[in-house]
């Protein structure tokens, strides 16, 4: 399976996450296909939206290590932005950082995400 890639960025130095959770999030996305393309037009193996994607340095959607590490760089921007949240940096990336109010979610489909994510995530650990 693709490890999750220890980088260095200009802006935000080595970034690292456990490969349990960029595997879970893989999972739910896009279940490892990087040609995934979403009703709502997001891409690749993490299913991130284009203006996301361009964001976080993805010049090729379908490229896995580019996809991959702007998945990265954006998850890492989340819990910072969370204070380390890991329920509400997923909810975050499901639902887009100006849903997620106040530190809290309480859309059904959210809770469904990040509850699923949670459950990969914790096989992935067991494994």
């Amino acid at each position: 399976m693709l490890k999750p890639p220890i980088m260095r960025t200009p802006t935000h130095g080595i970034i690292t996450f456990p490969p349990e959770l960029v595997h879970a999030i893989i999972r739910q996305e896009s279940n490892w296909n990087q040609h995934a393309i979403s009703n709502n037009k997001a891409l690749g193996l993490m299913q991130l939206m284009p203006g996301t994607a361009a964001r976080f340095g993805v010049r090729n959607p379908f490229d896995m290590s580019q996809k991959v590490g702007g998945g990265v760089r954006y998850l890492h921007a989340l819990l910072g932005h969370y204070h380390g949240d890991m329920r509400l940096a997923v909810a975050a990336y499901y639902a887009g950082e100006h849903r997620i109010h106040s530190f809290q979610y309480s859309n059904a489909e959210v809770i469904r995400y990040v509850q699923e994510v949670r459950e990969r995530y914790l096989q992935e650990l067991s494994n």
